[in-house]
């Protein structure tokens, strides 16, 4: 029985610390640009939720916003240290981290606000 328990035990240390490496941020990130919409929209991940709504931009020379694209997509990743508002247009600097070895029911990014512009 105590075999049993020291077995169980160390098998759950291992686990616990392989997910801890696997999800934990690279030192490496790259600093991205999004703009949040105020409305959130259904979207089908899991299960169905709520999702933000973004676009990635890039600063010209001049300092104006260039976007990637005009569309609104479902950020199905969240922004750790965002607190929405949904009366209000977000402008974003983002830290984007890749996660390796991500399980598989969760992104292979991260993303942790720098500042809200």
């Amino acid at each position: 029985m105590l075999k049993q328990i020291v077995a169980l035990s160390f098998s759950l240390v291992i686990t616990s610390h392989l997910m801890a490496q696997s999800t934990a941020p690279q030192s490496h990130y790259e600093t991205i640009f999004m703009e949040i919409a105020p409305q959130k929209r259904v979207c089908h991940g899991i299960g169905v939720t709520e999702c933000l709504q973004y676009k990635k931009f890039v600063f010209d020379e001049n300092g104006q916003k260039i976007y990637k694209n005009s569309t609104w997509y479902n950020l199905y990743t969240p922004i750790e240290g965002y607190e929405h508002n949904p009366t209000r247009q977000a402008t974003l600097r983002i830290k984007s981290y890749s996660v390796k070895n991500p399980p598989a029911d969760s992104s292979s990014v991260r993303y942790v606000l720098e500042k809200q512009i």
